[in-house]
């Protein structure tokens, strides 16, 4: 039970955020022109700080999560093998490629994986959670511009476009930044500090109001509903199903070594799948209803997990 509150108590608050923006917009408080500048401030500059404040300060305790993290690493670039040769051949607008690539082999894991692994595990399963957590944000930040930055636009671009649009992403500098300054353990001075928590602190709160005030009064076409079903679908309980077995006896992970590399697999598609499709003009009503179904849906899922795994004896 402990279990199933503490999974309302996380999803609860997004799930009212985005029941916000949908009133706000209702109630025409604010408009779709808000919601665009809101997208456009998270891209530019919430999210780089977010992730610079990430990765910079981030406690990488490589010594005891060499296994969690070469599998979380493993997941990563499986999922995205397996979205670059398959999903071409089923998705065929290029539009909404990205979308279902990112939306697949990423998840919340910076909002699901510390505090579950620190309420399923205690401290150790928090450590672990907070290593694969630094190790991979630069991973999957880059792959994530680099599969929209090539995919996204009718167009294929050519190789000097795709490096153009890489370098020009403020999230990509934000993980430069962070991973710069991450080996000297520099402080900000007290003004700068304050200033980038609040700012890292805006970022998932107003990236969610901003997707409720888009998704209020837009209709998914029956072909994007059955795909968001489908991608919900793998993401929440075909992947993990596929992924655990490996953890567990390929790896030999038990306890709070699993506990972290559970909910990587098994965490909602991330919120930065639908900024960066509306940042480089895919399909971001597709992202938005992914991420906002699979959110919801998780509640459940991850339970169920729990349930399962606390039953085996695995965690």
């Amino acid at each position: 039970m402990e279990a199933v509150r503490y999974a309302l108590q996380a999803v609860l608050p997004v799930a009212l955020l985005l029941l916000l923006g949908c009133l706000m917009r209702k109630r025409e408080l604010v408009s779709e022109h808000f919601a665009a500048e809101g997208d456009h401030l998270c891209m530019r500059l919430l999210f780089p700080v977010l992730l610079f404040r990430s990765i910079s300060q981030g406690e990488l305790a490589l010594d005891s999560c060499l296994r969690s993290i070469a599998f979380a690493y493993g997941v990563i670039a499986v999922s995205l093998l397996a979205g670059i040769l398959l999903i071409p051949r089923l998705v065929h607008d290029r539009n909404q490629i990205a979308v279902v690539i990112q939306s697949l082999y990423r998840g919340n894991f910076t909002l699901y994986g510390i505090p579950f692994s620190q309420l399923l595990g205690g401290a150790g399963a928090a450590a672990a959670a907070s290593a694969i957590a630094a190790a991979t944000l630069p991973v999957l930040n880059i792959a994530a511009v680099v599969m929209y930055a090539w995919y996204a636009g009718r167009e294929q671009r050519s190789w000097t476009q795709l490096l153009k649009g890489i370098l020009k992403n403020p999230v990509l500098w934000g993980v430069f930044l962070g991973l710069a300054f991450r080996p000297f353990h520099m402080a900000l001075p007290g003004p700068l500090e304050s200033l980038t928590a609040s700012l890292a602190a805006m970022a998932s709160p107003l990236a969610f109001l901003t997707l409720g005030v888009k998704l209020y009064g837009g209709r998914v076409p029956a072909g994007q509903r059955r795909l968001t079903g489908a991608v919900v679908l793998f993401k929440l309980l075909i992947m993990p199903l596929l992924a655990l077995p490996v953890a567990i006896w390929g790896f030999g992970l038990r306890g709070t070594e699993l506990i972290p590399v559970f909910l990587f697999t098994a965490a909602p598609s991330a919120i930065t799948t639908y900024q960066l499709a509306g940042e480089y003009g895919a399909d971001d009503l597709l992202a938005g209803s992914i991420v906002t179904i699979s959110t919801l849906f998780s509640s459940v899922t991850l339970c169920l997990f729990v349930a399962v795994l606390k039953n085996l004896s695995l965690i």
